[in-house]
């Protein structure tokens, strides 16, 4: 299945974002100077708009291409995208170990498909579970978070999903990463 865009294993090495996940259910989560309120519906309002995760900030589609430039600068590679109208990004954020990718409608600059690859050797599965939670703005169900860590533990090869007007797989891409790929419905 031809899903990813350009996602491999070669670096131009951006650096990703750390943040800090809440200590406890008791305390609140500043990042970047933006305080997160430990009540769960502020919580979910802010992370639709504003990507976060433990290490590795989500977007979801529908997002502008000028948020995804100001978190993570300029991609490693820009290319047409493999759907009609869509260009490429491609971001490895850390060399061998996670890239990311999106696929922006051509017109508008809105987040039509966005995109992981993680190495599950080197990768820890809650960074790879929180990313995927922040590109579904932070809408993760206990039926997709079974389904990726079927996955992740190679008790299958890959779990497809719908959420709401989003699709997505999750799929082992090679003998050690894990792809995610979350687009808007009718994009494929």
């Amino acid at each position: 299945m031809a899903v990813g865009l350009l996602l491999s294993t070669h670096s131009l090495a951006a650096t990703a974002i750390p943040t800090q996940p809440a200590a406890s259910e008791a305390t609140s989560t500043v990042i970047e100077g933006i305080y997160l309120p430990n009540n769960a519906a502020i919580r979910e309002n802010v992370c639709r708009h504003i990507p976060v995760g433990y290490g590795i900030p989500g977007f979801q589609p529908g997002t502008h291409r000028k948020l995804v430039r100001k978190m993570f600068g300029v991609p490693a590679i820009v290319a047409p995208g493999y759907w009609q109208n869509t260009t490429a990004w491609v971001y490895h954020l850390m060399p061998d170990r996670v890239s990311v990718g999106f696929l922006f409608d051509r017109h508008s600059h809105l987040l039509q498909q966005t995109e992981a690859s993680f190495t599950t050797e080197q990768v820890e599965p809650r960074l790879a579970l929180e990313t995927l939670n922040s590109m579904l703005g932070c809408q993760l169900n206990a039926e997709i978070t079974q389904g990726f860590y079927q996955v992740w533990q190679g008790k299958q090869q890959q779990y497809s999903f719908t959420l709401n007007s989003y699709q997505g797989i999750i799929q082992w891409e090679s003998s050690d990463r894990v792809y995610i790929g979350i687009w808007q419905q009718g994009l494929h």
